[in-house]
């Protein structure tokens, strides 16, 4: 083992800046996200040992989180994919130790929240905001099936959507024939604009 003197432990920053549980970086679920680490070390060519550890905050943060292989955890740097963590918030910490002294050690850590995606609600197929139908059809609205979340399929279950309606109504008249007279028909046909949003 190689004598370190007069050093000190490494000095570690990481970014993004997040270091209140109450206040934490967010991230939505369908995106992937870096998270990068400046290193100071006493001996700037000394080898280092670089670990990753992500806690689940239930709300403390004491468990660790299991990762499938995508996440890289032996770097100074992180990379999340998107979809790789469900909802809610996590602490990241950075180990960091000096491989020819052990006990100069050090960590940094942030917090993050994995928020839910920009879900798209539709009420109709192809998210249509304009709706034409006559009187005497079924018109059926189902943003259970329609509704677009970028993050897999919509979860009904965990989003409330609200939608609000306006009405209009368009005469149109037809001419029925009924032997040799014309009787004067009204078929009213209804348009309605359809305003949705997510909370």
């Amino acid at each position: 083992m190689k004598l370190i003197l007069a050093c000190y432990p490494p000095d570690i920053r990481l970014s993004p800046d997040a270091k209140s549980k109450d206040n934490p970086k967010q991230f939505r679920k369908f995106q992937g996200f870096h998270i990068n680490s400046k290193i100071k070390l006493c001996i700037p060519s000394a080898a280092i040992i670089t670990k990753w550890t992500i806690y689940t905050c239930n709300p403390d943060c004491y468990e660790p989180t299991k990762v499938n292989e995508s996440v890289i955890t032996k770097n100074s740097q992180l990379y999340i994919r998107a979809q790789t963590l469900e909802y809610g918030v996590y602490k990241f910490e950075l180990n960091v130790k000096m491989r020819d002294a052990p006990a100069f050690s050090s960590s940094d850590f942030i917090y993050v929240r994995i928020t839910q995606s920009n879900i798209t609600a539709n009420l109709v197929p192809l998210g249509t905001s304009v709706i034409t139908s006559g009187r005497t059809k079924n018109l059926t609205f189902n943003p259970g099936k329609y509704t677009v979340d970028p993050a897999g399929p919509f979860n009904a279950s965990v989003s409330k959507i609200f939608y609000s309606f306006i009405f209009e109504t368009y005469p149109m008249f037809f001419l029925n024939r009924i032997g040799p007279m014309y009787t004067l028909v009204d078929f009213t046909t209804y348009t309605i604009q359809l305003t949705s949003f997510k909370k």
